[in-house]
This record gives C-alpha cells, structure tokens and sequence, in this order.
C-alpha cells in the first residue's frame, strides 16, 4: 500500500471554507480573515452553508471518536489521556493496518506528528510491534516547496 494521506485535521476552520467565497483568505492577515468572514457571513445562504459545514465536521468527528473503529487515536502518556486531534494523517495510516494483506508491503508519506506527537505515539507503538519497519526516511522542505511549511 502506497499512500499520502491528508496532513489535516478534521475540524470546521475557516481557511477550508471561505476561500471558495474570496480566492485571498488565505493570504489576508488574521484582522482582514474577521471582517471578511463578518462580511460574507451576510450573505444568508453563505451563512447556511456554513453552519451546514460545521455540522458536518462536528458529525465526522462524533463517528470518529465513539464509533470504536479507531482504536490507536487516544493514547495516554505518563499516565494523562492526550487529547484527540482527529489528525486525518493518523486516522489514515490506522486504516492501513485494517486493508494490508499479511506479508504486504506499506509506504506512506506521513507528517510530523505521527513520528514526534503524543497523539501519534499508540499508532507509533502498534507498528514497531506488529510490523517489520525497514526504513523511516525523514524529510525536511528546506525551502523546496516555498508554499509548505
């Protein structure tokens, strides 16, 4: 299995929404992004899809979090729960172990957190015991990709 899952969070930000509604939200600064969404949140039917949107993040999330099909996304360090992040990264990279076939093969370009986050650490811990890890290559942008931090 050969995969890039998305490095996101399953949460309603505002950056997911409004850009559809003006092309540079995600370019005006923080004060500029307020009174745009005042502004556009004006406009009844923008006002409704955004509610609508939010519903749907907060519904994905319920299933998420207490439908027992994801069992490695609240881990607990030093004795304290860690807050779940919904991370779709980590959710993903759970599914893998669900759909490889044994003596499969998986490859997945994975963020930061699933390596150094607490969040990650169940997840991080299922695959050094339930796996053979033959590489972990790190990657760092340097500047590659100017837009990607």
């Amino acid at each position: 299995l050969i995969g890039n899952p998305p490095w996101d969070e399953l949460k309603p930000y505002r950056t997911d929404f409004f850009p559809k509604y003006d092309t540079e939200f995600r370019s005006r600064p923080p004060n500029e992004k307020d009174k745009k969404v005042e502004e556009l949140l004006e406009t009844p039917e923008i006002a409704a899809e955004w509610e609508k949107f939010q519903r749907d993040k907060e519904r994905q999330a319920t299933y998420i979090n207490q439908s027992g099909e994801y069992e490695y996304q609240t881990p607990s360090v030093e004795g304290q729960q860690v807050a779940r992040t919904n991370d779709l990264s980590l959710l993903f990279f759970e599914r893998v172990y669900d759909i490889v076939r044994d003596g499969g093969y998986v490859s997945q370009l994975l963020p930061g957190p699933f390596f150094n986050a607490a969040a990650g650490k169940d997840l991080r811990v299922h695959m050094l015991e339930e796996s053979s890890v033959q590489h972990i290559i790190g990657f760092e942008n340097n500047g590659i990709f100017k837009d990607i931090h």
